[in-house]
């Protein structure tokens, strides 16, 4: 590495061997595909060397200058967490909310927990989290994780844990007794016919978010309408940061161009992470997953299907970022806005970092799909590849950027975001969604992220803007 990251290099080819050495004893289940995989990371190692790691939101300048962008960052963040334990302690008498987050001891789950609990507080409308999942040790490591981005070393009843199977229902049931919000994070959600928590949630009469990132489930969802508007239940699906944040940005570009006085004819997404963002194993599974699902987009207003990590463009994300190569993958946002925007042409694009982690995914596609399509090679894929992987977030960070691009009648509204740690703002935006549920402002029924813009879409997006390096969103100044 340049600038001193030599430690990091060694580090990275003490990782390689000791992948190398993990799979040998799967070798013959998988060859030769096992192979592909360490040779990719192999190119990683050759790649770090040669790699300048990431700089951290708005560093530029000399080596003591970027360390001491990071002191402050640092500094800033245990200020707020310090500032909420004290709202935290002035709020213990009043009403607090059950919020039940399902897959809450993942990294997702446990950024929403942080960001309900602070939004809750600041907001004046506080809030218990159970965390729902299937490990009480995964409970202790995320508890721990959440009590240190607030700044604090106890959160005492204000964040529990509740052991449960979400595919068995009176499990489920039993847990969302009571909440006032049930958040489901519990991915991969590729693969999936059956809302189950969103069924469950309606039959407990309990509010409900997601993060699903699977269009079938998507659509599924939608069918339990008139369902959830019967039993009085408000609920949002595929409703991250994208998708879901990133649609509701889509719909104000939209919005923008109509206010000019013009029709938008296309709508275009790219998105752009920087290694897994911090969001852990959960996010490469459901990428490899991704890889043999065909990409929905709208062409000329009718849908199309198209090869995964294809078309291949680059895309100037703004900020740090700057230009950065993605490529067509399916994403929900696509299907969404077709839904409510009816916009004629729409796709969605994604890349990553470091780029030999590109051309990893496009030599995976060479896999049968009956092997790359099955969870748990994936999962164990995932696994094999995660001392690599960590290394790696370390390299590059977790950035996550998007850009929309909405054009019509010769007119032109671009739309840039840029966080600088996935983990981070996907926990804001989904917490942004569970905080309008909360306070009822969307009314009973399934709803899709692109139908709320609004004043309800506004409020969201508002508080998606926390702690982003870029932010240009028309009507969200």
């Amino acid at each position: 590495f340049s600038r001193g990251g030599g430690n990091l290099a060694i580090l990275s080819l003490l990782l390689l061997l000791g992948s190398v050495m993990t799979i040998a004893p799967m070798r013959r289940v998988l060859f030769p595909w096992w192979l592909v995989v360490v040779l990719v990371n192999g190119l990683f190692v050759v790649e770090a060397f040669h790699t300048p790691p990431s700089l951290p939101r708005g560093a530029t300048g000399s080596n003591s200058q970027r360390c001491a962008n990071v002191a402050s960052l640092a500094m800033r963040r245990r200020s707020v967490g310090r500032s909420m334990l004290s709202a935290l302690s002035l709020s213990e008498g009043g009403a607090r909310k059950k919020v039940v987050v399902v897959g809450g001891t993942g990294r997702v789950g446990g950024s929403t927990a942080r960001w309900m609990l602070q939004f809750g507080e600041e907001e004046e409308c506080p809030v218990d989290v159970v965390l729902a999942g299937r490990s009480a040790a995964a409970y202790e490591s995320s508890r721990d994780r959440v009590a240190g981005r607030l700044g604090q070393d106890h959160l005492g009843e204000r964040l529990s844990f509740r052991e449960v199977d979400f595919t068995r229902k009176k499990e489920l049931c039993g847990v969302l007794k009571d909440a006032d919000l049930v958040v489901h994070t519990a991915g991969p959600f590729q693969q999936l016919e059956t809302p189950q928590v969103l069924d469950a949630a309606i039959e407990m009469g309990v509010p409900y978010v997601d993060v699903c990132d699977e269009k079938l489930l998507c659509k599924a969802a939608l069918t339990r309408r008139k369902a959830a508007k019967d039993a009085g239940v408000a609920a949002v699906v595929s409703a991250g940061i994208w998708p879901g944040s990133s649609a509701v940005m889509a719909a104000a570009c939209v919005d923008e161009l109509i206010a000019s006085g013009v029709e938008c004819e296309e709508l275009e997404m790219s998105f752009f992470t920087a290694g897994t963002g911090n969001a852990g194993q959960t996010v490469v599974a459901a990428t490899f997953l991704l890889l043999v699902e065909p990409v929905l987009r709208f062409v000329q207003g009718q849908e199309r299907e198209d090869e995964p990590w294809s078309e291949p463009k680059d895309i100037d994300f703004g900020g740090d970022v700057g230009v950065r190569r993605v490529w067509l993958l399916d994403e929900p946002d696509v299907y969404t806005l077709g839904q409510i925007t009816g916009v004629p042409n729409i796709s969605s694009r994604f890349g990553t970092a470091p780029m030999v982690w590109n051309y990893l995914f496009a030599a995976l596609r060479l896999l049968p799909h009956s092997l790359l399509g099955d969870k748990t090679f994936g999962k164990l894929l995932a696994a094999f590849s995660d001392p690599i992987i960590r290394v790696a977030d370390m390299i590059v960070g977790a950035t996550n950027a998007m850009r929309i691009d909405a054009r019509g009648g010769g007119e032109h509204v671009v739309c840039r975001v840029v966080h600088d740690d996935l983990e981070n703002c996907v926990g804001i935006a989904t917490a942004a969604f569970g905080m309008e549920l909360l306070k009822g402002s969307i009314k009973p029924g399934v709803h899709l992220p692109p139908a709320l813009w609004g004043e309800t879409g506004r409020k969201i997006l508002e508080r998606v803007r926390r702690e982003s390096d870029v932010w240009e969103v028309p009507g969200v100044p």
